[in-house]
């Protein structure tokens, strides 16, 4: 794979240096060498998610809302999901993008067709999360590359390695673990849009960037920064401080600034991003059944949207304080620097986080502020293309002129030095980090037991579930049961208002989410029996009742 031949931008605005030295670049061996990274790691997460499902370390939250999603969408029925809400026992369900707008999940519905099942997912899962190596390769060849051979041997050993350490950096491992969300979505879209805009194709980069609009609800934030930095990519510092002087003079200088080179379009996607934001969350949402309120979780600052926001403006040093009153949150941000040496700091790439990180450490939510889950995957194109963006800066400066004229005499050789061990680093780090983050589990005899006893009755409870039953499940067996019945989560009484199912598959022996413990679930069993339900399955803890007079 080769960069596109179109005049390419290089990070920063500035053409790639091309003084008919190199040779065209072949594509094939690249071809074939990109092409085997991406398999390989699609095999190896497609492993890692089918033996998470088949040994029942997945679960119903969020594997079991979003396949039900897709089977939906696979059947022309729209994205119902009686786990997000059921108000009968013959509803469809109550529609996914309730609780999350995620429109895009119709383009994973055509396999389904293939196979209607999470299994289906899970593969797909792999494949969206391996697809932005390509893109990122073309980004690091790009930005890395310089006449010369000795360049292009650097430009392409960077490349492999950044994409090597991509691929088991510590964020995606987390989202992984917790087997599917939407993030998935967003990566190689993300990715794309990145190298578009470095290869010098804004228009496409803009269009590809809409996309983010149906993958989250917070999205258009990030639709809203990159819009300005396909606006303002190919002016530097020195740039703004001649254009303001020049502006206020003539203010038609703006107007001027703005038509050119399609400024124009690009800045609309500002209001287009946040007009977005507000649509989904007061207009969208509460059409699918949602609250508008869904995602508030800010009442430290404010008991509503408006009386929040008006605190976080009023008080701007507070809330700068509160991104960083816990040892969590500064954990978690030194955590998302290590993988590129901090060097995402100095690209204006790296703006596009700001609001993903703002919205996650203003919230009380203590959740978003941790490293588990799939909140950090959101930010791992980002930080990796301002990473290597933010590097091949620090090597210009310390090759300039200005810095050293000795060195500067061979700036080209040092800069593709700096760069390569740049991308040694991130391969290594990743790597040697591998070990404390949940893939290293497949290094791991227990990982592959499918004969565990607890997994082989757990199986063998879900056997006497029949066909098309509305079943209410602990969560960790129910992925199971997605692709032949109507499941929902099983949990305390008016947890989430299901209506009462004829079936239970109960979990009594290990802790089972909603529930805060084991005794609670055997509690529940109990007021189960005494309202009519009947134990016709019992084994290692895993239970399966049913009350005939409900189906």
């Amino acid at each position: 794979m080769t960069a596109v031949a179109s005049t390419p931008a290089a990070v920063g605005g500035e053409a790639a240096p091309n003084d008919g030295l190199e040779a065209p670049p072949r594509r094939w061996p690249h071809v074939l060498g990109v092409g085997a990274i991406v398999s390989l790691y699609t095999a190896l997460y497609s492993t890692y998610l089918l033996i998470l499902h088949t040994t029942l370390q997945d679960g119903l939250a969020d594997v079991g809302e979003y396949d039900q999603a897709i089977s939906g969408y696979a059947h022309f029925m729209g994205p119902h999901s009686p786990f997000v809400g059921l108000h009968g026992a013959g509803d469809a369900g109550k529609l996914q993008l309730a609780d999350h707008f995620t429109p895009l999940l119709a383009l994973m519905s055509p396999f389904y067709w293939i196979h209607d099942g999470p299994e289906t997912m899970l593969i797909e899962t792999a494949v969206l999360t391996a697809l932005p190596i390509i893109p990122l390769w073309l980004f690091v060849r790009r930005a890395v590359r310089n006449s010369g051979r000795f360049g292009s041997l650097a430009a392409n050993l960077s490349a492999y390695l950044v994409v090597i350490g991509y691929g088991v950096t510590w964020p995606l491992q987390m989202a992984l673990w917790f087997e599917f969300h939407e993030v998935f979505l967003e990566l190689p879209i993300l990715m794309w849009m990145i190298e578009r805009a470095q290869a010098g194709r804004l228009r496409q980069a803009a269009l590809i960037s809409l996309l983010l609009l149906g993958v989250k609800d917070d999205m258009g934030f990030v639709v809203a920064i990159f819009g300005l930095y396909l606006a303002t990519k190919d002016a530097t510092v020195r740039d703004w401080a001649r254009w303001l002087p020049r502006a206020l003079r003539r203010p038609r200088l703006v107007l001027d600034t703005v038509r050119r080179r399609d400024r124009a379009w690009f800045l609309a996607l500002v209001p287009v991003g946040l007009g977005m934001v507000w649509l989904v969350a007061q207009v969208l949402l509460p059409a699918a059944g949602g609250s508008p309120n869904r995602d508030f979780t800010y009442t430290e600052f404010g008991p509503t949207q408006s009386a929040a926001m008006h605190a976080m403006l009023a008080d701007p040093g507070n809330t700068f304080a509160t991104l960083f009153n816990s040892h969590y949150k500064t954990q978690t941000l030194e955590m998302l620097l290590w993988p590129v040496l901090g060097l995402c700091l100095l690209s204006p790439l790296s703006l596009m986080a700001a609001p993903l990180l703002m919205e996650r450490f203003l919230s009380v939510n203590q959740l978003y502020w941790v490293m588990p889950y799939h909140y950090n995957a959101f930010l791992v194109p980002i930080i990796f293309c301002a990473g290597v963006d933010g590097a091949l800066r620090l090597s210009r400066w310390l090759t300039s002129a200005r810095l050293s004229a000795r060195v500067a005499r061979h700036g080209q050789p040092f800069r593709s030095a700096l760069m390569t061990a740049f991308a040694m680093y991130v391969a290594i780090y990743a790597w040697s980090t591998f070990d404390r983050y949940p893939m290293h589990h497949m290094t791991q005899a227990s990982f592959w037991d499918v004969s565990n006893p607890s997994v082989v009755a757990a199986k063998q409870a879900a056997s006497k579930i029949p066909d098309n039953a509305y079943v209410a499940s602990a969560t960790q067996v129910g992925p199971q049961l997605l692709s032949r019945d109507k499941v929902v989560m099983w949990g305390p009484p008016g947890d989430r208002n299901y209506p009462a199912p004829p079936w239970v598959l109960a979990d009594v022996k290990r802790t089972s989410y909603p529930f805060k413990d084991v005794a609670a679930q055997q509690a529940e069993v109990q007021r189960l029996e005494s309202t009519g339900y009947r134990v016709v399955f019992q084994s290692d803890g895993w239970l399966v009742l049913h009350d005939a007079a409900l189906g």
